[in-house]
Protein backbone atom coordinates (compact mmCIF):
# COMPACT_ATOMS: atom_id res chain seq x y z
CA UNK A 1 0.00 0.00 0.00
CA UNK A 2 1.23 3.38 -0.60
CA UNK A 3 1.09 6.28 1.77
CA UNK A 4 -1.41 9.13 0.53
CA UNK A 5 1.63 11.65 1.02
CA UNK A 6 3.92 9.73 -1.15
CA UNK A 7 1.26 9.30 -3.96
CA UNK A 8 0.46 13.44 -3.54
CA UNK A 9 3.99 14.38 -3.53
CA UNK A 10 5.66 11.46 -6.00
CA UNK A 11 8.13 9.00 -4.30
CA UNK A 12 11.01 6.74 -5.48
CA UNK A 13 11.26 3.54 -4.70
CA UNK A 14 15.33 2.83 -3.94
CA UNK A 15 17.43 -0.32 -3.83
CA UNK A 16 19.73 -0.43 -0.75
CA UNK A 17 22.60 -2.96 -0.49
CA UNK A 18 21.70 -5.24 3.00
CA UNK A 19 24.97 -4.16 4.81
CA UNK A 20 23.95 -0.48 4.23
CA UNK A 21 20.06 -0.79 4.83
CA UNK A 22 20.49 -0.02 8.59
CA UNK A 23 23.00 3.61 8.00
CA UNK A 24 20.25 4.43 5.55
CA UNK A 25 17.68 4.20 7.61
CA UNK A 26 19.36 6.12 10.67
CA UNK A 27 19.58 9.23 7.94
CA UNK A 28 15.64 8.92 7.66
CA UNK A 29 15.16 8.92 11.06
CA UNK A 30 17.68 11.27 11.94
CA UNK A 31 16.00 13.87 9.15
CA UNK A 32 12.65 13.29 9.86
CA UNK A 33 12.09 11.35 6.78
CA UNK A 34 8.66 9.69 6.67
CA UNK A 35 9.72 6.15 4.27
CA UNK A 36 8.70 2.81 3.95
CA UNK A 37 11.60 0.39 4.23
CA UNK A 38 11.08 -3.37 3.10
CA UNK A 39 13.50 -6.13 4.29
CA UNK A 40 14.64 -7.02 0.72
CA UNK A 41 16.59 -3.83 1.01
CA UNK A 42 13.80 -1.79 -0.75
CA UNK A 43 13.51 1.92 0.77
CA UNK A 44 10.16 3.90 -0.57
CA UNK A 45 10.26 7.57 -0.02
CA UNK A 46 8.90 11.09 -1.21
CA UNK A 47 11.29 12.57 -3.90
CA UNK A 48 11.49 16.40 -2.25
CA UNK A 49 13.17 14.02 0.62
CA UNK A 50 15.10 12.11 -1.63
CA UNK A 51 16.56 15.15 -3.12
CA UNK A 52 17.33 16.46 0.20
CA UNK A 53 19.07 13.58 1.93
CA UNK A 54 20.18 11.56 -1.32
CA UNK A 55 23.75 13.60 -0.68
CA UNK A 56 24.28 11.91 2.62
CA UNK A 57 23.85 8.36 1.66
CA UNK A 58 27.01 6.38 2.01
CA UNK A 59 28.79 6.09 -1.45
CA UNK A 60 27.57 2.75 -3.40
CA UNK A 61 24.76 2.04 -0.76
CA UNK A 62 22.27 2.81 -2.95
CA UNK A 63 22.38 0.01 -5.98
CA UNK A 64 19.45 1.58 -8.18
CA UNK A 65 16.83 4.67 -7.88
CA UNK A 66 13.18 4.02 -9.76
CA UNK A 67 11.33 6.12 -11.76
CA UNK A 68 9.01 8.66 -10.47
CA UNK A 69 5.46 7.53 -9.25
CA UNK A 70 2.48 8.78 -8.11
CA UNK A 71 0.63 11.95 -9.00
CA UNK A 72 3.48 14.13 -8.23
CA UNK A 73 5.65 12.45 -10.06
CA UNK A 74 3.31 12.29 -13.33
CA UNK A 75 3.11 16.08 -13.05
CA UNK A 76 7.04 16.53 -12.67
CA UNK A 77 7.79 14.23 -15.70
CA UNK A 78 5.39 16.41 -18.01
CA UNK A 79 6.76 19.50 -16.79
CA UNK A 80 10.23 17.83 -18.34
CA UNK A 81 8.38 17.13 -21.49
CA UNK A 82 7.17 21.22 -21.85
CA UNK A 83 6.12 21.00 -25.29
CA UNK A 84 3.87 17.59 -24.62
CA UNK A 85 2.22 19.53 -21.22
CA UNK A 86 1.15 22.61 -23.58
CA UNK A 87 -0.21 20.52 -26.21
CA UNK A 88 -1.67 18.27 -24.10
CA UNK A 89 -3.90 21.39 -22.05
CA UNK A 90 -4.61 23.11 -25.65
CA UNK A 91 -6.02 20.09 -27.13
CA UNK A 92 -7.91 20.13 -23.58
CA UNK A 93 -8.93 23.65 -23.87
CA UNK A 94 -9.75 23.05 -27.48
CA UNK A 95 -11.94 19.82 -26.89
CA UNK A 96 -13.51 21.86 -24.71
CA UNK A 97 -13.96 24.85 -26.55
CA UNK A 98 -15.31 23.40 -29.75
CA UNK A 99 -18.92 22.79 -28.35
CA UNK A 100 -18.94 26.70 -27.04
CA UNK A 101 -17.57 27.83 -30.22
CA UNK A 102 -19.14 28.64 -33.68
CA UNK A 103 -17.16 26.07 -35.79
CA UNK A 104 -19.13 26.08 -39.18
CA UNK A 105 -21.56 28.15 -40.90
CA UNK A 106 -24.30 26.83 -42.96
CA UNK A 107 -26.58 28.70 -45.45
CA UNK A 108 -29.80 27.25 -46.80
CA UNK A 109 -32.28 29.26 -48.99
CA UNK A 110 -29.61 31.29 -50.87
CA UNK A 111 -30.30 32.15 -54.87
CA UNK A 112 -29.67 35.23 -56.03
CA UNK A 113 -26.82 35.53 -52.77
CA UNK A 114 -24.13 33.75 -53.13
CA UNK A 115 -23.25 31.45 -49.71
CA UNK A 116 -19.50 33.26 -49.38
CA UNK A 117 -21.95 36.75 -49.39
CA UNK A 118 -24.39 35.52 -46.72
CA UNK A 119 -21.17 34.37 -44.19
CA UNK A 120 -19.80 38.00 -44.94
CA UNK A 121 -23.05 39.97 -44.16
CA UNK A 122 -22.95 37.46 -40.72
CA UNK A 123 -19.70 38.47 -40.06
CA UNK A 124 -20.99 42.36 -40.31
CA UNK A 125 -23.34 41.24 -38.22
CA UNK A 126 -21.46 39.83 -35.53
CA UNK A 127 -21.28 36.05 -36.25
CA UNK A 128 -18.31 34.18 -37.50
CA UNK A 129 -16.44 31.39 -36.75
CA UNK A 130 -14.08 31.52 -34.26
CA UNK A 131 -16.37 33.34 -32.13
CA UNK A 132 -18.23 31.99 -28.39
CA UNK A 133 -21.75 30.96 -28.68
CA UNK A 134 -22.36 32.93 -25.22
CA UNK A 135 -21.28 36.57 -26.71
CA UNK A 136 -23.42 35.98 -29.98
CA UNK A 137 -26.53 37.75 -29.78
CA UNK A 138 -28.58 35.88 -32.31
CA UNK A 139 -31.76 37.80 -32.87
CA UNK A 140 -29.34 41.11 -32.43
CA UNK A 141 -27.17 39.81 -35.73
CA UNK A 142 -30.58 38.80 -37.87
CA UNK A 143 -31.88 41.96 -37.13
CA UNK A 144 -28.63 43.83 -38.14
CA UNK A 145 -28.35 41.96 -41.42
CA UNK A 146 -32.32 42.48 -42.28
CA UNK A 147 -31.79 46.54 -41.90
CA UNK A 148 -28.33 46.96 -43.90
CA UNK A 149 -29.12 44.06 -46.83
CA UNK A 150 -32.51 44.80 -48.46
CA UNK A 151 -32.26 42.10 -50.55
CA UNK A 152 -32.83 39.99 -47.50
CA UNK A 153 -36.38 39.20 -46.71
CA UNK A 154 -36.22 36.84 -43.26
CA UNK A 155 -33.35 35.00 -41.80
CA UNK A 156 -33.31 32.63 -39.04
CA UNK A 157 -30.13 31.54 -37.29
CA UNK A 158 -30.22 28.09 -35.34
CA UNK A 159 -27.54 26.49 -33.26
CA UNK A 160 -27.12 22.30 -33.77
CA UNK A 161 -23.93 21.68 -31.72
CA UNK A 162 -21.24 24.00 -32.35
CA UNK A 163 -22.72 25.12 -36.29
CA UNK A 164 -25.30 27.85 -37.41
CA UNK A 165 -27.40 26.91 -39.94
CA UNK A 166 -28.73 29.69 -41.96
CA UNK A 167 -32.08 29.83 -43.58
CA UNK A 168 -32.76 32.84 -45.53
CA UNK A 169 -35.42 34.10 -48.34
CA UNK A 170 -34.50 36.85 -50.68
CA UNK A 171 -36.46 39.64 -52.06
CA UNK A 172 -38.35 38.66 -55.38
CA UNK A 173 -38.26 42.52 -56.94
CA UNK A 174 -40.17 44.22 -54.66
CA UNK A 175 -40.91 47.65 -56.01
CA UNK A 176 -39.59 49.27 -52.95
CA UNK A 177 -37.88 47.37 -49.95
CA UNK A 178 -39.61 47.92 -46.47
CA UNK A 179 -36.86 50.47 -45.36
CA UNK A 180 -36.10 52.23 -48.31
CA UNK A 181 -37.42 55.98 -48.14
CA UNK A 182 -40.14 57.10 -50.20
CA UNK A 183 -40.86 60.35 -50.65
CA UNK A 184 -44.18 62.17 -49.31
CA UNK A 185 -45.83 62.51 -52.79
CA UNK A 186 -45.15 60.49 -55.60
CA UNK A 187 -45.97 58.44 -59.03
CA UNK A 188 -45.07 55.32 -59.69
CA UNK A 189 -43.77 55.07 -63.64
CA UNK A 190 -42.89 52.26 -66.13
CA UNK A 191 -38.89 51.58 -65.75
CA UNK A 192 -38.90 50.14 -69.26
CA UNK A 193 -41.45 49.64 -72.81
CA UNK A 194 -43.37 46.80 -71.78
CA UNK A 195 -46.91 45.59 -71.97
CA UNK A 196 -49.42 45.69 -68.61
CA UNK A 197 -50.17 42.07 -67.74
CA UNK A 198 -51.07 42.74 -63.94
CA UNK A 199 -51.41 46.26 -61.84
CA UNK A 200 -52.45 46.32 -58.26
CA UNK A 201 -53.17 49.61 -56.63
CA UNK A 202 -52.82 50.06 -52.65
CA UNK A 203 -52.83 53.47 -52.87
CA UNK A 204 -53.54 56.50 -55.54
CA UNK A 205 -55.38 56.05 -59.26
CA UNK A 206 -54.83 53.84 -61.56
CA UNK A 207 -53.51 55.13 -65.21
CA UNK A 208 -53.22 52.27 -67.33
CA UNK A 209 -54.73 48.93 -67.63
CA UNK A 210 -54.31 45.45 -68.47
CA UNK A 211 -52.93 45.01 -72.08
CA UNK A 212 -51.93 48.51 -73.04
CA UNK A 213 -48.37 49.16 -74.54
CA UNK A 214 -46.52 51.76 -72.52
CA UNK A 215 -42.95 53.14 -73.03
CA UNK A 216 -40.41 53.76 -70.35
CA UNK A 217 -41.33 56.55 -67.62
CA UNK A 218 -44.98 56.66 -68.40
CA UNK A 219 -47.12 57.32 -65.78
CA UNK A 220 -48.51 54.02 -64.25
CA UNK A 221 -50.37 54.69 -60.88
CA UNK A 222 -50.30 58.34 -60.06
CA UNK A 223 -50.35 59.86 -56.68
CA UNK A 224 -53.03 62.44 -57.06
CA UNK A 225 -56.79 61.53 -56.02
CA UNK A 226 -59.47 63.72 -57.23
CA UNK A 227 -62.18 63.15 -55.09
CA UNK A 228 -65.70 65.54 -54.79
CA UNK A 229 -63.79 66.90 -51.41
CA UNK A 230 -60.94 68.28 -54.17
CA UNK A 231 -57.19 66.86 -55.10
CA UNK A 232 -55.03 65.09 -53.09
CA UNK A 233 -51.23 63.97 -53.26
CA UNK A 234 -50.10 60.88 -51.66
CA UNK A 235 -47.28 58.35 -52.65
CA UNK A 236 -48.56 56.28 -54.87
CA UNK A 237 -47.98 52.44 -53.63
CA UNK A 238 -48.84 49.22 -56.14
CA UNK A 239 -47.76 46.50 -58.10
CA UNK A 240 -47.48 46.38 -61.94
CA UNK A 241 -46.08 44.15 -63.68
CA UNK A 242 -45.44 43.86 -67.27
CA UNK A 243 -44.37 41.34 -70.44
CA UNK A 244 -40.92 42.80 -72.40
CA UNK A 245 -38.96 41.55 -74.72
CA UNK A 246 -35.35 41.99 -75.62
CA UNK A 247 -32.61 40.75 -78.06
CA UNK A 248 -29.23 39.34 -75.75
CA UNK A 249 -25.86 39.46 -78.16
CA UNK A 250 -22.49 37.60 -76.86
CA UNK A 251 -19.73 37.53 -78.97
CA UNK A 252 -16.90 34.84 -78.17
CA UNK A 253 -13.05 35.20 -80.00
CA UNK A 254 -11.52 32.43 -81.59
CA UNK A 255 -8.57 33.62 -80.20
CA UNK A 256 -8.61 32.23 -76.39
CA UNK A 257 -6.42 33.38 -73.77
CA UNK A 258 -5.98 30.94 -71.20
CA UNK A 259 -4.37 31.40 -67.15
CA UNK A 260 -2.59 28.49 -66.23
CA UNK A 261 -1.24 27.90 -62.65
CA UNK A 262 1.74 25.24 -61.88
CA UNK A 263 1.58 25.04 -57.95
CA UNK A 264 5.75 25.31 -56.68
CA UNK A 265 7.16 25.58 -53.07
CA UNK A 266 5.65 26.86 -49.77
CA UNK A 267 5.72 30.35 -48.92
CA UNK A 268 3.97 30.22 -45.82
CA UNK A 269 2.11 28.01 -42.97
CA UNK A 270 -0.09 29.80 -40.69
CA UNK A 271 -1.94 28.13 -37.59
CA UNK A 272 -4.93 30.03 -36.74
CA UNK A 273 -6.63 29.52 -33.53
CA UNK A 274 -10.31 31.03 -32.99
CA UNK A 275 -9.12 33.99 -34.45
CA UNK A 276 -5.58 34.24 -33.93
CA UNK A 277 -3.12 33.87 -36.24
CA UNK A 278 0.58 32.57 -35.53
CA UNK A 279 2.88 32.50 -38.19
CA UNK A 280 4.97 29.33 -38.33
CA UNK A 281 6.32 29.92 -41.77
CA UNK A 282 7.40 32.79 -44.25
CA UNK A 283 8.91 32.53 -47.09
CA UNK A 284 7.61 35.56 -49.25
CA UNK A 285 10.94 37.71 -49.56
CA UNK A 286 10.11 39.65 -53.30
CA UNK A 287 7.25 37.59 -55.02
CA UNK A 288 8.97 37.06 -58.58
CA UNK A 289 7.14 38.33 -61.33
CA UNK A 290 4.71 35.29 -63.13
CA UNK A 291 4.74 34.30 -59.81
CA UNK A 292 1.31 33.98 -57.23
CA UNK A 293 0.44 32.69 -53.73
CA UNK A 294 -2.77 30.24 -53.59
CA UNK A 295 -4.02 29.44 -50.44
CA UNK A 296 -5.43 25.43 -48.95
CA UNK A 297 -7.20 25.68 -45.78
CA UNK A 298 -6.74 22.51 -43.42
CA UNK A 299 -9.48 22.53 -41.04
CA UNK A 300 -8.62 20.20 -38.21
CA UNK A 301 -10.17 17.81 -35.47
CA UNK A 302 -10.08 16.10 -32.37
CA UNK A 303 -11.66 12.68 -31.73
CA UNK A 304 -14.17 13.20 -35.07
CA UNK A 305 -14.97 16.42 -34.01
CA UNK A 306 -14.46 19.60 -35.56
CA UNK A 307 -12.32 22.10 -33.40
CA UNK A 308 -11.49 25.69 -34.16
CA UNK A 309 -8.52 25.13 -35.43
CA UNK A 310 -7.00 25.30 -39.45
CA UNK A 311 -3.80 25.50 -40.84
CA UNK A 312 -3.41 27.52 -44.23
CA UNK A 313 -0.48 26.56 -46.25
CA UNK A 314 0.35 29.40 -49.02
CA UNK A 315 2.20 28.19 -52.24
CA UNK A 316 4.16 29.49 -54.70
CA UNK A 317 1.98 28.99 -57.86
CA UNK A 318 3.72 30.51 -61.46
CA UNK A 319 1.20 31.65 -63.16
CA UNK A 320 1.03 31.90 -67.08
CA UNK A 321 -0.56 33.00 -69.93
CA UNK A 322 -1.21 31.35 -73.70
CA UNK A 323 -3.43 31.95 -76.51
CA UNK A 324 -4.27 29.67 -78.66
CA UNK A 325 -6.92 29.48 -81.50
CA UNK A 326 -10.27 27.40 -80.46
CA UNK A 327 -11.64 24.62 -82.88
CA UNK A 328 -15.38 24.94 -83.95
CA UNK A 329 -16.30 22.64 -81.38
CA UNK A 330 -13.95 24.29 -78.29
CA UNK A 331 -15.73 27.80 -79.93
CA UNK A 332 -18.96 26.81 -79.82
CA UNK A 333 -19.14 25.47 -76.42
CA UNK A 334 -17.49 28.73 -74.79
CA UNK A 335 -19.87 31.10 -76.33
CA UNK A 336 -22.57 28.64 -75.24
CA UNK A 337 -20.94 28.70 -71.56
CA UNK A 338 -20.49 32.80 -72.18
CA UNK A 339 -24.23 33.50 -73.38
CA UNK A 340 -25.44 31.31 -70.53
CA UNK A 341 -24.13 33.21 -68.03
CA UNK A 342 -25.42 36.84 -69.34
CA UNK A 343 -28.70 35.13 -69.55
CA UNK A 344 -28.43 34.02 -66.12
CA UNK A 345 -27.33 37.64 -65.10
CA UNK A 346 -30.62 39.38 -67.45
CA UNK A 347 -33.04 37.07 -65.75
CA UNK A 348 -32.25 36.88 -62.33
CA UNK A 349 -35.17 37.98 -60.89
CA UNK A 350 -37.16 37.65 -64.24
CA UNK A 351 -39.83 35.30 -65.05
CA UNK A 352 -39.64 34.10 -68.52
CA UNK A 353 -42.07 33.62 -70.74
CA UNK A 354 -40.25 32.30 -74.01
CA UNK A 355 -36.95 32.31 -75.34
CA UNK A 356 -35.46 32.11 -78.94
CA UNK A 357 -31.62 31.11 -79.65
CA UNK A 358 -29.74 31.01 -82.79
CA UNK A 359 -25.77 31.06 -83.15
CA UNK A 360 -23.04 31.44 -86.33
CA UNK A 361 -19.73 31.52 -86.81
CA UNK A 362 -18.56 34.92 -88.08
CA UNK A 363 -14.52 36.00 -88.69
CA UNK A 364 -12.65 35.77 -85.52
CA UNK A 365 -15.02 33.98 -83.56
CA UNK A 366 -18.77 32.77 -82.40
CA UNK A 367 -22.26 34.99 -81.72
CA UNK A 368 -25.18 33.98 -80.23
CA UNK A 369 -28.50 35.82 -80.21
CA UNK A 370 -31.52 35.56 -77.84
CA UNK A 371 -34.62 36.57 -78.15
CA UNK A 372 -36.05 36.75 -75.00
CA UNK A 373 -39.48 37.76 -73.46
CA UNK A 374 -40.15 37.87 -69.94
CA UNK A 375 -42.42 38.87 -67.44
CA UNK A 376 -41.07 41.63 -64.16
CA UNK A 377 -42.39 44.06 -62.08
CA UNK A 378 -41.91 47.63 -64.01
CA UNK A 379 -42.95 49.94 -61.56
CA UNK A 380 -41.00 52.88 -59.77
CA UNK A 381 -41.22 55.58 -57.79
CA UNK A 382 -41.22 59.39 -59.55
CA UNK A 383 -41.62 62.01 -56.82
CA UNK A 384 -44.57 64.47 -57.52
CA UNK A 385 -42.77 68.35 -57.80
CA UNK A 386 -45.62 70.67 -57.30
CA UNK A 387 -45.73 73.48 -55.57
CA UNK A 388 -49.35 72.37 -54.92
CA UNK A 389 -48.23 69.29 -53.44
CA UNK A 390 -48.20 70.81 -49.44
Amino acid sequence: MVRLEHFVFGYLTLTVKPECLTDIVGILIKNGCVADVAPSGEVRLPIRSYKKISPLFPEGAVLSVGEERGLGGAVRGLLRRTPSLIALILCAVLYFLSGEVVSDVRVSGNEALSEGEVVEMLRASGLEVGDLWQGIDKNAAELALLSSYPEVAWISVNRVGSVAYVEISERQGDAAPPNAISPTFANIVADCDCVIEEITVIRGTAAVKVGETVRKGDLLISGIIESDSGTEYVAAEGIVRGSTAITLSTETQREHTERLTEEGETASITLKILKIRINLLNNYGNLPSGYAIIDDVKECTLMGKRIPVSILVGKYAAVTEITRTLTDAELASLAALDHRRELSAVLLDKDLTSIRTEGGFYDGGYRMTSHIVYSTEVGVTSEILTQNAT
